[in-house]
């Protein structure tokens, strides 16, 4: 028979100390339960959030894009650039010249195409210019720009989040050596987003959002890594501002929006200088969202109302900023397509974004200013 010694048989001090250690072991098993718990129900309350955009763009989908449309691929036309532009994927290249490259252009392959067609388009501009939700090339900008244009051809070498200033290092060191044409920029709504995350009149989008960090600050960028990978340390840390995070929005002195625009139009002074020089006709096209829109419809003001979830400023940013682009500057203009979807049904995904529709009214719009451009 086995005799198991009583609690008394031990010391006062060693009872007293398994005491204590259970109950920080029950402790912390109640503190990770808990943690645990709200970091799901966080994580299902983000992902209920997006599938909110999810569902709205697959309701675009299912009334606006035929079978054909909607199959995947990332085939180019072989009049708009075919096998001369390469894309990176999902992986970030910086180029050492001109910021992030998702896109590789290979020079020969393009110069033998330019030789293909009297006139001979490099398109430039954000996401939106890159037709940022085209399952393929059916419904890309520049499909409806130059898709029936024999004597059209294209590269379109837009990078996310690009501003003009993006585009035009990339102008000087890549496409003044192709010799096109014509060259349109897509501008306006990237001009206005690194400084809603703190960013300085004419910082990079990504420079601003986590490269600056990792050059500068490598430990500090390993830990805004490790928050970002928790809905619950975002919503402790960066949501009640406790920790600043440079992904995070913040508010911001709207004089800066001016300043914004003083350093655009620099910028657009500076590359039209270079379009005269080389003889490219070059287009500055103020990009349509429906934050910076009069005329709205009910689809629109939802997508308004949602991105001023995450941006509360954005909508009085993009109205100043734009007020001021379309007054122009010392002789600088650019081509006002900011009303083009007034009217306009399911012409956007989100506020930036186009649809099909979209895509298709503006590529229009570049098709016939180019050819207006030559009569």
């Amino acid at each position: 028979m086995i005799s198991v010694p009583s609690t008394g048989q031990y010391p006062v001090g060693h009872v007293h100390h398994f005491r204590l250690s259970v109950r920080i072991l029950a402790g912390l098993v109640f503190f990770i339960i808990i943690a645990g718990s709200l970091e799901i129900g966080l994580r299902l309350w983000s992902l209920a959030t997006d599938a909110k955009m999810v569902r709205f763009r697959d309701d675009i989908y299912d009334r606006q894009y035929s079978p054909a449309e909607l199959r995947r691929s990332e085939q180019i036309l072989p009049g708009q650039g075919g096998r001369c532009v390469r894309q990176q994927g999902q992986v970030m290249n910086w180029d050492p010249r001109f910021g992030l490259a998702s896109k590789t252009l290979d020079m020969a392959c393009a110069k033998e195409l330019f030789k293909s067609a009297r006139t001979k388009v490099v398109l430039l501009g954000g996401s939106t210019m890159g037709s940022a939700f085209a399952p393929n090339y059916l419904t890309t900008i520049e499909n409806y720009a130059f898709g029936r244009e024999e004597d059209f051809v294209s590269i379109n070498l837009s990078e996310s989040y690009a501003r003009l200033s993006d585009m035009l290092a990339r102008f000087i060191h890549e496409i003044i050596e192709l010799r096109p044409n014509v060259a349109v920029f897509l501008v306006g709504f990237n001009e206005f987003h690194a400084m809603q995350y703190g960013g300085l009149p004419g910082d990079d989008f990504y420079w601003t959002a986590g490269v600056t960090r990792r050059v500068h600050h490598p430990m500090l960028f390993l830990l805004d890594k490790a928050i970002d990978s928790s809905e619950l340390a975002q919503a402790l840390l960066i949501k009640t501002g406790i920790y600043l995070s440079p992904r995070a929005t913040r508010k911001i002195d709207l004089t800066l929006v001016d300043q914004e625009v003083d350093y655009y139009f620099r910028m657009q002074e500076y590359t039209s200088v270079l379009c005269r020089q080389y003889s490219i006709k070059c287009f500055f096209i103020l990009q349509p969202t429906p934050l910076a829109q009069s005329n709205l419809n009910d689809r629109d003001r939802l997508l308004v109302q949602e991105r001023l979830k995450n941006f509360p400023q954005s909508q009085e940013i993009m109205t100043r900023g734009y007020a001021l682009l379309k007054r122009g500057r010392n002789g600088n203009r650019v081509l006002d397509a900011s009303a083009l979807f007034d009217g306009v049904e399911d012409a956007y995904f989100d506020v930036e974004h186009f649809t099909k529709v979209g895509n298709a009214l503006l590529g229009k719009y570049i098709h016939d200013a180019i050819i207006q451009s030559e009569h």
